[in-house]
């Protein structure tokens, strides 16, 4: 059984996905669902991808890092993609 991820562009919820891999396998699930080329998705970290310059980043469904108010890193993850 695979662990229910939370799938976050910028401050919205896009998705959920169940996955055995990690959260950023979860994003990327939803990208390639969504009809985006995997050679247009970029590998960030372990748990963020980005496509066309946008970020998603997978998180654990109810963990804190799902909060709206409580979105680590984003201003780091921002800088690796620009």
């Amino acid at each position: 059984m695979g662990t229910t991820y939370e799938v976050w562009c910028g401050r919205q919820l896009v998705a959920l996905r169940n996955t055995s891999g990690k959260a950023g396998e979860a994003a990327l699930a939803f990208l390639v669902s969504e009809g985006c080329r995997d050679d247009e998705i970029g590998r960030l970290d372990e748990d963020s991808v980005t496509w066309r310059g946008t970020i998603y980043r997978g998180v654990v469904l109810g963990s804190e890092d799902s909060s709206r108010e409580n979105v680590r890193g984003w201003a780091e993850l921002v800088e690796l993609v620009a």
